[in-house]
């Protein structure tokens, strides 16, 4: 019973990822609601990250951090 994303955190962040598995095998309207809210706070949060990483010059360390911390690097 974990969050979609422990590092972001939203008004949605208390429903799990086995709740709003269930909304949307259940058809339930609130589970797309869910995932667009966590999405867009995802993007908002990583804009926010990506202009800090370009004022401190350091782009290309933030994007090695990211793709890190999200799986797609070992």
């Amino acid at each position: 019973m974990t969050p979609l994303d422990p590092n972001l955190i939203t008004p949605f962040s208390k429903y799990t990822k086995s709740y709003i598995r269930h909304l949307f095998k259940a058809e339930e309207i609130l589970g797309m609601r869910i995932m667009t809210y966590q999405n867009l706070a995802f993007l908002k949060h990583l804009m926010k990250e990506i202009r800090e990483a370009i004022k401190q010059d350091r782009l290309l360390d933030f994007k090695k951090e990211f793709f890190t911390r999200y799986g797609y690097l070992k």
